[in-house]
């Protein structure tokens, strides 16, 4: 009889349930939209200098309402920065405002954006804003005691106030002395007088903004003070032998020193070593180089020091540079001879002859004498019967030894009668004030008088003048001299 009843009463309960869901009105179901969603730009970590700005834009996915975002700042110290404007849009920026001092140590700030619909929803940006760090350079070096005065640099990184740092040197005397000191930089002197025992000085920079940011350069002063005679040398590829001698000073044992080359290969040799000299073989198929020679104290090996040598590179130069060739001349004013320097080279002077226009070699453009020539030694070069298309012709000069050398005449053809040696002048570089005077031939080639109405100049007329020796006309196959002069 009991489960009867509990039967009864559970499809009374089965059936109030089902009348429940069967009341609904006939209203539609509610369907919930979207989530919404936030995200910030640029995204990651960004730098900012104290005292510096950076923009933050928050972009809101699903806000019907665009309520945007509010943005707060967040860090581990109390001064994070600012944030302005604090609520914005969707996609308009707002301005992050880094700390106006710099702090002791990288500061990490969390810029958060928060929808404004929907305080759930949120994205953030790391900002670091950085402390001051020193830097200093070199870091070390080693100067003998009378030796060379070092400069040293230093940057005070990260400080937007700019002040730079200060320098002390340790050991406070005995150790050299501090010069030129400036924001940025100070320049090292050692002392006069070898140490007893080894000397190790510190050189320091420290921040004026933040004097717990330093940095230090160490400078070692050996007991031994090495000398190489000669300091410098310029030696030629292919050239002859240089020789160099050492002294070190003391050297009670006379120990001498010990010789090392730089580059290592490519650069040279050396032969003959001993404890006071060596001899440089400079290398016969290399130029353009600077050479490093070591002697090393034996005793010390801390105390050093080097004489450098200087291999100059292959150079050509051509004379004339330019010229105004008529092309119907006499042979005897036709032929016009061209000479190659060829410098630095002492194994092979040798210069080739190229006639190009426009880097094309040109069988109209006339002719040379001579393919080949030794440095200093003339080619000729003959005009063509008539002016070609292009009248304009490049007459290069190229070291047979280093063909990527060369240098370029330029000549141009013309039908007149007038010829000019060089055609066109250059006067390089002239100091203020100062002078420099440059000539150039006229020859008539011409069977008749040449009148000459007037010379001058056009362009910057204020600081050339011009001074000639042809008078108011140059008889057939006569020459005058046209000096000018630049004064700037």
């Amino acid at each position: 009889m009991q489960r009867s009843v509990s039967l009864a009463l559970s499809l009374l309960g089965l059936a109030f349930l089902m009348l429940l869901a069967g009341c609904g009105g006939g209203g539609q179901p509610v369907i919930a939209g979207p989530a919404i969603s936030v995200s910030v730009a640029p995204a990651g970590v960004s730098l900012v200098l104290a005292g510096s700005q950076s923009a933050f834009t928050a972009t809101v996915a699903n806000d019907t309402g665009n309520k945007g975002v509010t943005w707060t700042v967040s860090c581990a110290s109390g001064q994070c920065g600012t944030i302005s404007p604090t609520a914005t849009p969707s996609g308009t920026s707002t301005t992050y405002t880094a700390p106006a001092t710099a702090p002791a140590s990288d500061l990490s700030v969390t810029v958060r954006a928060t929808s404004a619909a929907d305080t759930s929803k949120s994205d953030s940006a790391t900002v670091t804003v950085p402390a001051i760090t020193v830097s200093i350079d070199p870091t070390s070096v080693t100067v003998q005691a009378g030796g060379m005065r070092v400069p040293f640099s230093a940057n005070a990184n990260n400080d937007p106030s700019g002040q730079g740092v200060t320098w002390t040197i340790s050991p406070a005397s005995g150790a050299g002395t501090l010069s030129d000191q400036l924001p940025n930089s100070a320049t090292y002197k050692p002392p006069v007088t070898p140490p007893a025992t080894h000397l190790t000085v510190t050189i320091t920079a420290t921040s004026i903004a933040d004097p717990s940011k330093s940095a230090s350069a160490t400078v070692s002063v050996p007991t031994e003070v090495v000398s190489v005679v000669p300091a410098t040398a310029t030696v030629k590829t292919g050239g002859s032998p240089q020789s160099f001698t050492a002294t070190v000073t003391p050297d009670p044992d006379n120990k001498g020193v010990s010789w090392t080359i730089f580059p290592a290969s490519g650069a040279g040799t050396l032969s003959n070593m001993t404890s006071t000299s060596v001899t440089y073989n400079p290398p016969t198929d290399t130029s353009d180089l600077t050479v490093t020679i070591t002697a090393t104290s034996v005793a010390d090996p801390l105390a050093s020091t080097s004489a450098t040598i200087t291999i100059p590179a292959i150079t050509v130069s051509v004379s004339p540079t330019s010229a105004l060739i008529p092309v119907d001349a006499s042979s005897q004013f036709n032929a016009t001879p061209f000479t190659a320097i060829v410098s630095n080279d002492p194994s092979n002077t040798l210069a080739n002859w190229t006639l190009t226009q426009g880097g094309i070699p040109c069988s109209t453009c006339g002719s040379v004498s001579l393919p080949s020539t030794q440095s200093g030694t003339p080619t000729i070069y003959s005009a063509p019967p008539t002016v070609p298309a292009n009248a304009t012709v490049t007459l290069t000069a190229t070291s047979a030894a280093d063909v990527t050398k060369m240098t370029d005449a330029t000549i141009t053809l013309t039908a007149g009668t007038v010829k000019l040696i060089p055609a066109s002048l250059s006067f390089g570089i002239v100091t203020l004030g100062l002078s420099r005077v440059l000539a150039m031939t006229l020859t008539n080639t011409g069977s008749a008088a040449l009148n000459i109405t007037s010379i001058t100049i056009t362009v910057d007329a204020v600081d050339f003048t011009e001074t000639h020796d042809c008078g108011m006309s140059v008889a057939a196959g006569k020459s005058c001299t046209i000096n000018v002069t630049f004064k700037p």
